[in-house]
This record gives structure tokens, sequence and C-alpha cells, in this order.
């Protein structure tokens, strides 16, 4: 089979995975085949081919008004994924504790390898009426904020260096967020000997961040415990306490994991 032929083949479950990611994402839950064929930018001949596909095999579902929501089939997979890997569900009471000893809203956050992104995947958050909060299940870069710093300073050399000197650049989404190869190699050089990251309005502009690392099995960046504070109620005098608890709640999340820390950072 020529890489051509292999390309054709495989471009089929491609678009059949991208019509799945849409509706998972997609708030409304259901769509209808125009309105999924306008967001894959594919025709509505193919979009409708692919979802009956899906629909026979239990993946979608359609309904009376002919649109596809996701099937039985997919959140039995999900169900089952979620019960071998329980990271969010051991998560929820650390966060609780963590939350209820800092006032403010807690997170984890879950490192992938392939996209080089993090996702958050559990938050607890805070009583007070003014907060930020992480948006769940949806996947962000990790050179900007402390969520993503707190795992790009733990990663090995060779894969940081290939993300910090990306040849396309790293995007700004805030005028604090870092960018050049420079001012990251400074920032991390510092969250490797503190053990955690702080940042201020680097994702978000008014926010403080700050996060540490959990570790799995292999002595290898698994994510990360993080808490956010406006910045209208952060006192720096409180940086310590608040990273220590920070800490002290990704060593515990590590130790539930049955992670370890590499020795190259004790």
């Amino acid at each position: 089979m020529d890489q051509g032929e292999g390309a054709r083949q495989r471009d089929p479950l491609a678009k059949a995975l991208q019509v799945l990611d849409v509706l998972v994402d997609h708030p409304e839950g259901a769509l209808g085949v125009r309105e999924l064929a306008g967001m894959l930018g594919t025709a509505p001949s193919t979009t409708h081919r692919i979802l009956a596909m899906l629909a026979d095999t239990g993946y979608v579902a359609r309904d009376d008004d002919g649109r596809y929501s996701v099937g039985f089939e997919l959140q039995r997979l999900a169900w089952r994924v979620a019960a071998r890997f329980p990271a969010p569900a051991i998560a929820e009471p650390v966060l609780q504790a963590l939350t209820e000893q800092t006032g403010e809203t807690s997170a984890l956050g879950l490192f992938d390898p392939i996209r080089r992104q993090i996702t958050f995947v559990a938050q607890v958050e805070t009583q007070h009426r003014l907060r930020y909060m992480a948006e769940l299940f949806h996947s962000i870069p990790i050179h900007a904020g402390a969520s993503g710093l707190s795992i790009l300073a733990f990663l090995e050399p060779a894969l940081r260096d290939r993300i910090v000197r990306a040849p396309e650049g790293l995007p700004a989404f805030t005028s604090e967020t870092l960018t050049t190869p420079e001012q990251l190699d400074a920032a991390m050089a510092e969250i490797r000997a503190q053990g955690y990251a702080i940042t201020h309005g680097q994702r978000a502009t008014g926010a403080v961040g700050i996060a540490a690392p959990i570790w799995n099995s292999d002595g290898a960046v698994l994510g990360n415990v993080m808490v956010t504070v406006p910045e209208q109620r952060f006192e720096p005098g409180s940086e310590q306490q608040l990273a220590d608890a920070v800490v002290a709640a990704a060593g515990e999340m590590t130790r539930l994991v049955g992670g370890r820390m590499p020795l190259r950072f004790l």
C-alpha cells in the first residue's frame, strides 16, 4: 500500500473523530447535518455519510428532528476509561481540602504529551463572588500561566526545548504572557528551584495562579494542582503559605495515583 492510499483510507476515520469531537464539546449537545458540515468545513453529503456510519455503530444518536448527539456506545467507552483512569475522582477530596485551606478555587490539570497541552478535569470553586475558574475539558498550551509552566518546567529537556523553541513561535494571551525562549528559560529555572509556579495575568488578566506538578509511577509529569486568586484579593505576603498548600496537595495527589518525583528534582 502506498502512502497516498494509506492517507485516503485514514481520512474517513479522521473525519469521524472530528465529528465526535464537535458533538462532545458543543454546548447544545445536538446538531444538524448542515450545522456540523459548516463547523467542520465539509460537504453536507460527506458529513451525513459519516454520521450514518457513526449512528450504525451507536457512537451517535439521531433524534426525531434529524439532529445528532453523542450516542450510548461513546458514553459507555467514556465510563470505562474514567473507571480505568480515576484521577479526577481521586482529586475531589484533595481539591476540596485545598480550597477550604486557601479559600480559593482549586483545580486539577492533566498533561497530554501528544498534543503537549493541559486539560483541567476537576475543580472546586471558592465561595467568594469574585473568582477565576478553569474551563474544564478544554485543552490549552502549556507555555502561559502557572498551570502550564508548572508542567513545562519539569519536562525532559529535549521536549521542553521543542515546545519553547517551536519554529512557529508561541502565542501571547495577555501582555504578561512569556513568549521568548529567554523569558521562559529564566522562569522555568526559578520554578524548578522553588518547586512551584506563580504567575500574574499571563493567561487571564487579573488572575494570579499558583501551581505545582504531580507525577506518575514512571516519574514523569502527569499534571498539576493549582489555585487561582483574583489579583484584587492577592496579598504578596501570602504567596509562600498558598504555595506550601498547593505543593502539599500536589504531593498528596502524586501519592494517591502511585506516582513518584524523579531523583533529579528531589
